[in-house]
């Protein structure tokens, strides 16, 4: 199996995601070409269970491919604070950051009502999402050591 890097976009690339058990639960995926022959694919699975993706490129399988994935169902609490902006929620402090990507002029790091970046409604600090009653959307670390990144690198 020869490896081959890719130094810029514009490959097809073709990804299907399907429940190992239910092969009537196939799910979308998102690929997003960056230009710099990386590819940032995305999906949310629709059902708990083992998965199995598979990415091609040129219509070959990349290196490692077929990929296994087990979803579980586990909620992700908050851990920023719900609030309108950082100016406000921390009295005022420039370091103050917000997940929202919110910036104010003269310094500030974080989100301010009106400024560029901000939702324009209460969110959350941790991931800024704007449903106070939600997960959070960011994958937080987990205890054990056995945590692996869903991130991967591979090779044709």
């Amino acid at each position: 199996q020869r490896e081959e890097r890719l130094e810029r976009g514009g490959e097809p690339v073709r990804v299907t995601v399907s429940h190992k058990e239910r092969k009537d639960c196939v799910t979308k995926a998102v690929v997003c070409d960056n230009q710099d022959g990386t590819y940032h694919i995305s999906f949310i699975p629709e059902e708990l269970g083992k998965y199995t993706i598979s990415i091609f490129v040129r219509g070959q399988h990349v290196q490692g491919s077929p990929f296994t994935m087990t979803v579980k169902n586990r909620f992700r609490p908050h851990r920023g604070l719900f609030h309108c902006c950082t100016f406000c929620s921390s009295g005022g402090q420039k370091a103050a950051q917000c997940a929202c990507g919110g910036t104010m002029p003269g310094g500030y790091q974080g989100c301010g009502h009106g400024h560029k970046g901000h939702p324009g409604s209460p969110h959350w600090s941790c991931c800024g999402n704007v449903v106070e009653a939600s997960e959070c959307s960011i994958k937080q670390p987990r205890q054990d050591s056995a945590q692996r990144s869903l991130l991967r690198t591979v090779a044709l």
